[in-house]
């Protein structure tokens, strides 16, 4: 009886001169893959994409302690969805890959699914390529929650705030063993200096100490305090470790008012970037109010002027491709309907079955979804490297030519494979799909040029964009089948449609939607540390236009860097503002160390802006 059962129960999927036939073993077997994806892929998202780096102390946290419960979820929904659906299309793909050609396969594996989910999550490693994909998928999901940029965004903020000791002058404060060493005229040194640096780091222990004595009500992440307990015992015992040579350093500086320790700042300020990280990632990256700064941080000391910007966390390319979907399988069911209605003769080749519309659609999904992702990396990768814009934030058109050809090449192989499906590995078949990479490298190339043109502040009209993306869209799918040998008119009309609805529905969503959520989370805090500077230099100057060239002006005390460019370093953002606040110091200190008279020419414009001040 259950063999009848099992042989009642088959799935039969005929397609192009294929016909496939999935039993009960198979489906049952594709059912528990999914489930092993799911269950092992919710713990092989917790691991790190992030290259170790005793240096960077956010490479050494755990990717949930990264990004808010929110966006977590969201971004772990978008990695489960990707790794179930490559095996479901991988294990219906299988056998046609597997075979290239051979005889005497089976159609489909019973156990193919199963072994396709524990190669994915990294049970049996076998298959280098396919691990390497689940890499790809965990590292573009974490970076969908904004990992880690978002964590390394709220450290700056905190490294670049403003401090409030009142809180810690207290005799109860002074006497607590790790704020031993720090003396009350620390509490006003310049925001550069050595002294300033170990007041904070040391009444930032103080707090958490208090935090984790459950002495203080201040709402962190309990889990997370704990998990990384040794690690903060570990600064405290650093900061233990430099009290004798701040010790000296007071000793030396008591003989020489200009005694400077670069190496002892050093350490203080990479012991203090780690507590940063530890606290902005413990306050779960929850800075975004709309009522002002976030009152947990608020607690510490930390000074937040401006709080970050509300953003929404919407997938671009999700959204553009799906957007793009649609149109593809609304274009071909008019189609479809039109061939029905006996209006003409449609040819072989015009789509009149129920299913082409998914058909279609689907194929266009992964060849124009594959060209937008590699086209994604690409400009990300470039980007980090420096290598995307040319001179002075100019387009390089080299750039655009190579992610279209790779772009091509990219959705050339995944087409190719999801044709297999419909007809057997061939040149022929290779021959057919070559010229519709140029769609793929138009969608690729275009993708970017949205991008840049947000970026760089020169978008298209909604109305022009549309109408040269989907002209050359358009043009690209007559190129494809117009020189083919056979092609009838009605099939060439309807792919010049279908190239045009791609270019037209992803030139209407991706640069609209790229302008509305275009947020970095590392280049906004950026922002906010340039407009602070230019409110403390606006206090002296007393005018936005004295600010505003102050910030222009490259200064020998920031290396010949403008004010604004040294915004780019927290270090070097610190000096800026001691130059505003404590100038007649500062000014003697550059002029003990200015090397020729060359240096002091280039340095009269900054001097001249100073004088106000005197």
């Amino acid at each position: 009886m259950s063999t009848e059962v099992a042989d009642a129960i088959k799935l039969t999927i005929k397609l192009g001169e294929f016909t496939y036939t999935y039993d009960l073993a198979f489906l049952a077997s594709l059912g528990l893959a999914i489930v092993v994806v799911f269950l092992f892929s919710m713990t092989k998202f917790g691991e790190s994409t992030i290259e170790k780096n005793e240096d960077d102390p956010i490479s050494q946290l755990l990717p949930k302690y990264l990004a808010t419960p929110q966006q977590y979820s969201k971004a772990l929904m978008v990695y489960l969805t990707a790794m179930s659906a490559i095996v479901i299309v991988l294990s219906f793909l299988g056998p046609r890959v597997v075979s290239l050609g051979a005889t005497d396969l089976p159609d489909a594996p019973n156990a193919l699914p199963l072994l396709i989910a524990l190669v994915l999550v990294g049970m049996l490693p076998n298959v280098p390529w396919l691990q390497g994909l689940e890499r790809q998928l965990r590292r573009f999901a974490h970076e969908r929650a904004f990992i880690p940029t978002a964590a390394r965004a709220t450290a700056e903020r905190l490294a670049a705030a403003d401090f409030d000791f009142s809180s810690y002058r207290t005799g109860r404060a002074l006497a607590a063993c790790v704020m031993r060493g720090v003396e009350m005229t620390d509490f006003h040194a310049p925001r550069d200096s050595i002294e300033y640096a170990w007041a904070r780091l040391s009444c930032l222990l103080y707090k958490v100490r208090q935090i984790r004595d459950a002495d203080t009500t201040i709402a962190l992440d309990g889990d997370m305090l704990e998990f990384y307990a040794k690690d903060l015992d570990s600064l405290v015992l650093k900061r233990k470790s430099l009290e004798s040579e701040i010790a000296q350093y007071r000793r030396d500086k008591a003989k020489q008012k200009y005694e400077d320790n670069e190496e002892l700042h050093r350490a203080i300020r990479k012991t203090l970037r780690k507590l940063y990280v530890l606290i902005g990632c413990a306050v779960r990256l929850n800075l975004d109010t709309d009522t002002g700064p976030n009152p947990t941080v608020r607690q510490f000391g930390f000074v937040l002027d401006a709080p970050p910007s509300a953003h929404d966390n919407q997938n671009l390319i999700v959204v553009g491709l799906a957007i793009m979907t649609l149109a593809i399988f609304a274009i071909v069911y008019v189609a479809v309907w039109l061939a029905h209605a006996a209006l003409w003769q449609p040819s072989a080749f015009f789509p009149q079955q129920q299913a082409e519309p998914f058909k279609w659609a689907f194929s266009g999904l992964l060849a124009h979804g594959t060209a937008i992702y590699v086209a994604e990396r690409l400009r990300r990768r470039w980007s980090a490297n420096g290598q995307w814009f040319g001179p002075q934030g100019r387009r390089n058109l080299a750039n655009y030519v190579l992610v279209a050809m790779i772009c091509a090449a990219a959705g050339f192989a995944v087409v190719y494979l999801w044709s297999l499906l419909q007809v057997g590995p061939s040149w022929n078949l290779a021959a057919a799909l070559a010229p519709f990479a140029t769609l793929w490298a138009t969608t690729g190339a275009a993708y970017v040029m949205h991008l840049d043109n947000v970026e760089l502040g020169q978008p298209l009209s909604v109305h022009r964009a549309m109408a040269l993306q989907a002209t050359v869209t358009g043009i690209c799918g007559f190129i494809a089948v117009g020189g083919s040998s056979g092609a009838s008119v009605d099939f060439i009309i309807m792919v010049v449609a279908f190239g045009a609805a791609i270019g037209a529905s992803l030139a209407w969503y991706i640069p609209m939607a790229a302008a509305q959520q275009k947020y970095d989370p590392l280049a906004e805090a950026r922002a906010q540390r340039v407009a602070a500077l230019k409110a403390e230099a606006l206090d002296l100057h007393k005018d936005d236009a004295g600010a505003t060239d102050w910030l222009d002006q490259p200064n020998p005390a920031l290396s010949y860097q403008t004010p604004r460019q040294a915004c780019g370093c927290i270090a070097s953002f610190e000096k800026a503002v001691t130059l505003l606040r404590h100038p007649k110091p500062q000014l003697k200190v550059c002029a003990a160390a200015a090397p020729s008279s060359a240096d002091v020419r280039k340095s009269s414009p900054t001097r001249r802006s100073s004088r106000p001040s005197r």
